[in-house]
């Protein structure tokens, strides 16, 4: 074990005397030997207390501090990562390597082992803490102030900085939960803290949080009641409900509870979407990501209807979409189901257009009658819109028992076993539409198809009917076979760069996507499209990535920037204006959306107060804070719960 730390030392020693002794990229040398000295201070603040128990042959970890650290994790991890970065170094700073991607990959290298030290540096207090005689209750309220007394320096509000705030996190209090399961680790003292508000459900009573400053949460608002009231035993309920569809990767996950002066709360993941809001702001969603949502929900729907429960409210509204950072890979579009009615007395749902004909008429609510109602949910992922848009509740009640559904016309490019799926499961007789095992496996089917580039037969109309039909629809607009652009990502991920750029560029000529444009002017700007070693092509990047930027893609506005601030170069249409000014503002579009490298350039910038006519005076607290939110960003990409 004593070989980790000694290697460590030794990583250490060496990326110190890389930077001393390196002739390139001087630029990077301050930043980095910052960090390095940090990491070198916590070493020899181990040094410093490790203590030798005397008239004890074989001390344990707890009793001393060598063997304690040396046991942990956070030890292996960091000599891993100075490993990493001597190999790294040792090249980079004895070559002439100018090469963005190189630089990038030191900076993350700088960052990770920033992070690593500090990893390093709580085991440490963690060590001391056990130690002492200390009760468990001075243990968890020192533990809390030092998390308290870290979190002090970000409290700043960012409104000063963008109208839009940028959701920077501010301790409000320490909170403690009561309630775990599922294996997870019990919450303890740590703090749940809240965001510039974001606000969600009926009675906006759901708020996103913070978990350890690193883990995004959402916090429910159950209400003020004692543990002897009924309240608090439908609550016990829910949560016990919850936990036994905890299995589905297509229900949410609740984690717990937790008690305060306020009343009682409970705690699940936080997703960024629900289903209307998303389908709302993003019109052009092409057929790999509709069909992924729709198996998605019908998975959730199947295993609780195995489990014979009844969601009984599936509207839109109660569908959460996971976004990953990289919104391209549908695969990682996970719908997640909520908000159960638990009460066995509920009667129909809030929404009567997504009522089956049996339940207008007061009739039993069943498993044929939820299937009816998923029908309506697949034909809004179709269409992008509510079904009955424009109808009053009477008239839509109207409207379902006599059998007149929504607008008929599927959308150009749909698959017409979609089409087919809507259609069988939304018939008048609930005894004639199919069970929610058989529409998975046809969604589920279709979906592989989609994904594998199999042929799939598609809707179409003549020009004549499709112009017309596009604009009654407000659809997007699909023609022919659907690109596979999951399959270019999954080669960029595998550095396949020449098979990705051939997709990537055949997917951006034959549609109108904005994700295609992203990457096409990304690979351009990387030197990808010509293979490993490519040599970059700013200029023909910009013009893609400002397509994109200007759609709204958080990718393209960070990278647009970046075109425009480190190469000189920027699209057409900005060359005789202030590029300055337009790179600025998508960086800060960008780092609203909670880019974690537009939040760390931007933060960069403000720290040092580089562009204080542009309204960015230096502000060392707002800079910090910003590059501290961008690195919380990267830990939780790594570590979510």
């Amino acid at each position: 074990m004593r070989k980790d730390f000694s290697m460590s030392k030794k990583f250490l020693d060496n990326v110190i005397s890389d930077f001393e002794t390196s002739r390139y990229n001087r630029d990077l040398y301050p930043e980095g030997l910052k960090v390095v000295e940090r990491c070198k201070d916590v070493l020899n603040e181990i040094d410093k207390n490790k203590i030798t128990i005397s008239n004890t042959s074989s001390p344990t970890p707890h009793d001393c501090l060598m063997n304690y650290v040396e046991n942990s994790k956070e030890l292996q991890r960091l000599g891993d990562c100075l490993m990493k970065l001597s190999s790294f170094t040792n090249y980079a700073f004895t070559n002439n390597v100018n090469v963005y991607e190189e630089r990038e990959k030191f900076e993350k290298l700088i960052e990770e082992l920033d992070i690593k030290t500090t990893e390093l540096q709580n085991i440490i207090i963690d060590w001391k803490l056990r130690r002492s005689k200390w009760s468990s209750s001075i243990k968890k309220k020192i533990r809390a102030l030092g998390k308290i007394s870290s979190n002090l320096k970000r409290q700043k509000s960012l409104d000063a900085l963008v109208k839009d705030s940028l959701n920077l996190k501010i301790p409000i209090e320490r909170i403690k939960v009561s309630y775990n399961f599922n294996g997870l680790q019990a919450f303890d003292t740590s703090g749940i803290a809240e965001v510039n508000p974001i606000f969600r459900g009926s009675r906006n009573h759901v708020k996103l949080c913070w978990y350890e400053g690193t883990k995004r949460v959402a916090e429910k608002k159950m209400g003020n009641f004692s543990v002897d009231d009924e309240k608090y035993k439908e609550m016990m309920r829910e949560i016990k409900f919850m936990k036994d569809l905890s299995s589905c990767d297509n229900i949410l996950t609740i984690f717990g509870y937790y008690q305060r002066s306020s009343g009682f709360s409970i705690i699940s993941r936080w997703e960024d979407y629900n289903l209307q809001t998303y389908l709302a702001e993003n019109k052009d969603l092409d057929w790999i990501e509709k069909l992924s949502i729709a198996r998605g929900v019908a998975n959730a729907l199947n295993y609780c209807h195995k489990k014979d429960i009844l969601h009984y409210d599936i509207v839109y509204h109660f569908v959460i979409i996971t976004c990953s950072e990289n919104i391209l890979l549908s695969q990682h579009f996970e719908p997640k189901l909520y908000n159960f009615q638990i009460d066995k007395n509920f009667t129909a749902p809030l929404d009567v257009r997504y009522n089956s004909p049996e339940r207008v008429r007061g009739e039993k609510y069943t498993k044929r009658s939820e299937i009816y109602s998923f029908a309506m949910v697949l034909w809004e992922i179709q269409h992008h819109k509510l079904p009955y848009k424009k109808l009053t509740s009477k008239e839509i009640s109207e409207k379902i028992l006599k059998g007149e559904y929504p607008t008929q016309k599927p959308v150009h490019g749909t698959p017409v076993e979609f089409q087919n799926i809507i259609e069988s499961a939304w018939v008048h007789d609930p005894e004639e539409r199919p069970n929610m095992e058989k529409l998975y496996n046809k969604l589920d089917k279709l979906n592989s198809k989609n994904l594998l580039n199999k042929n799939v037969e598609l809707i179409s109309y003549n020009k004549e009917e499709e112009s017309i039909d596009y604009e009654d629809l407000d659809s997007p607009k699909i023609i022919g076979k659907i690109p596979d652009i999951a399959r270019g990502i999954k080669y960029h991920q595998n550095k396949q760069y020449k098979k990705a750029w051939k997709i990537f560029e055949e997917y951006e000529s034959k549609s109108n996507d904005i994700n295609g444009k992203y990457w096409v002017g990304y690979y351009y700007l990387k030197g990808w499209h010509e293979g490993t070693k490519g040599t970059p092509n700013s200029r023909a990047s910009v013009s893609f990535l400002k397509s994109a930027a200007e759609s709204g893609h958080t990718n393209a506005q960070y990278y647009y920037a970046l075109a425009i601030i480190n190469y000189g170069v920027a699209a057409r249409e900005h060359r005789d204006k202030d590029r300055t000014k337009i790179a600025l503002e998508y960086l800060k579009s960008s780092a609203k959306q909670d880019h974690p490298d537009a939040l760390k350039m931007l933060g960069g910038i403000i720290n040092k107060g580089k562009y204080p006519r542009y309204g960015l005076s230096k502000d060392v607290m707002i800079g910090k804070a910003m590059i501290e939110k961008s690195r919380n960003l990267r830990i939780r990409s790594c570590y979510s719960i």
